[in-house]
């Protein structure tokens, strides 16, 4: 007899919900160490919810046991960024030359509009960056029509916003983000698949080496010459 999976009680919602996200907003920096005592006062709630919040995170990859040291906030490594990007690389470019020439023209030209007017004011804050990306990304991913890949994707999706965050002072590479966005944008409105699917592709890869670029300088003993051997 198949096992029903169990509802996540209110509080555990509540914890999940709660202590998620405070490591996607840095509250909990990577490689912090989650003390369920504290938690339980932090989040006013008892052991258990924060027990099976806990659970749920490592689950999704955020947080991850330890040996002698408990639940930890993850801390991705130069090589996780890179296979994170490579598979974004090889599966996005692959959804923009499907989506062009399908993606609905207003969505496009709204995007566009949006993108210009932060070159406008040159506010290229990270929050409004990667809002305005992820609304693209995610245009392009459901207009593609290939749910595998989009189920992928989604199922990654957790982990690319925690990679994330130690590329948010990257002020010089989010204009560059910005206007990456348009041109990719454009491509699509064109239905130039081949043109979007090239530019997705340098896009990701460029965005690759200035997220290591910032991570380089931790020392994790990796680089992607040695990736190659």
């Amino acid at each position: 007899m198949k096992k029903k999976l169990r509802a996540p009680s209110i509080a555990e919602a509540r914890v999940y919900r709660e202590l998620k996200s405070a490591i996607m907003g840095g509250l909990f920096q990577p490689g912090s160490v989650l003390v369920q005592e504290e938690l339980c006062d932090q989040f006013r709630a008892s052991r258990t919810p924060v027990r099976d919040a806990l659970t749920h995170l490592q689950a999704e990859g955020l947080v991850l046991a330890m040996p002698n040291k408990g639940v930890v906030v993850r801390d991705f490594s130069p090589k996780d960024v890179h296979d994170i990007y490579e598979i974004r690389a090889l599966l996005e470019s692959a959804a923009a030359k499907d989506a062009a020439g399908r993606v609905p023209r207003a969505e496009l030209e709204a995007i566009i509009a949006k993108a210009s007017k932060l070159n406008a004011k040159r506010d290229f804050s990270f929050s409004l960056v990667k809002q305005l990306g992820t609304e693209m990304h995610r245009l392009i991913i459901a207009t593609s029509g290939n749910l595998i890949m989009k189920d992928l994707l989604n199922r990654m999706e957790t982990l690319i916003e925690m990679s994330r965050i130690p590329f948010r002072g990257a002020l010089e590479r989010l204009e560059e983000i910005n206007r990456e966005h348009i041109e990719i944008a454009q491509a699509l409105l064109k239905g130039e698949g081949e043109t979007a699917a090239d530019l997705m592709k340098k896009h990701l890869s460029r965005t690759k080496e200035a997220h290591l670029k910032i991570l380089m300088g931790r020392s994790y003993g990796w680089s992607e010459a040695a990736n190659r051997r």
